[in-house]
């Protein structure tokens, strides 16, 4: 995968379940990001996994997914997630892996409206628009 670009280092952290890298993105501030690989279920005979990926909050041990960090950095911030998915299938090679948005989910829509500078009146243009990001940008 070292066509990727630039990539920032990865710490990994590993169960017998999950799978879990953390990394520092250093743009405009330096911001702890999290890509986790959790278990969901035994599908068709396959193990599904879920990744998940954002900031990492610290005193709450959780990743924040639906923040925008803007730092400036996303090409290597995305470069390094994607630098992930092969060891992932290194560690379960017969396994399923299911990627969303978080903006994808049926109560982000009600939870964007408050505070959106769009004024979408209709339809909410930020829904699922982080995974048209994601496959546009695969």
């Amino acid at each position: 995968m070292s066509t990727l670009g630039p990539l920032y280092p990865l710490t990994k952290n590993e169960s017998e379940d999950d799978l879990t890298f953390f990394f520092v993105s250093e743009g405009c501030r330096s911001v702890i990001k999290l890509i986790e690989y959790i278990y969901v279920e035994r599908l068709f005979g396959y193990d599904l996994y879920n990744l998940g990926f954002g900031d990492y909050d610290i005193e709450k041990d959780t990743i924040l997914d639906i923040r925008n960090s803007n730092n400036g950095d996303h090409y290597k911030v995305f470069h390094t997630v994607l630098s992930s998915v092969p060891l992932f299938f290194n560690k379960y090679p017969e396994a399923v892996l299911m990627v969303q948005g978080s903006d994808s989910r049926s109560e982000f829509v009600d939870a964007c409206r408050p505070a959106c500078r769009k004024r979408c009146s209709h339809e909410c243009k930020n829904f699922r628009r982080r995974i048209n990001i994601y496959n546009y940008y695969v």
